[in-house]
């Protein structure tokens, strides 16, 4: 099935690109259209995932804070606590 390319820059640019890549043009866009393929289904993924992480620490992870812990990083000596860490080491 042939394409027909009626834009002048599009076309310049396939030419460009196949030029930089010693390659042919119909190999710049099909390399082009399969990263850009790569690149849209892998935001379309992440994306999926970052709502559900998000959707988790909303409801269910950050709930389970005290109110006035929130927005408030540990200080070392709190850090230390939280992971053992006493006088003589863990």
């Amino acid at each position: 099935m042939a394409l027909n390319i009626e834009d002048s820059e599009t076309e310049q640019l396939a030419t460009d690109v196949a030029a930089l890549a010693g390659e042919t043009r119909t190999r710049a866009i099909s390399v082009a259209l399969r990263e850009r393929l790569a690149r849209l289904t892998a935001a379309r993924a992440t994306t999926g995932h970052g709502m559900r992480l998000l959707r988790f620490l909303t409801d269910e992870a950050w709930p389970q804070i005290p109110q006035g812990a929130l927005g408030h990083a540990p200080t070392k000596a709190e850090r230390e606590r939280i992971l053992g860490y006493g006088p003589e080491g863990v």
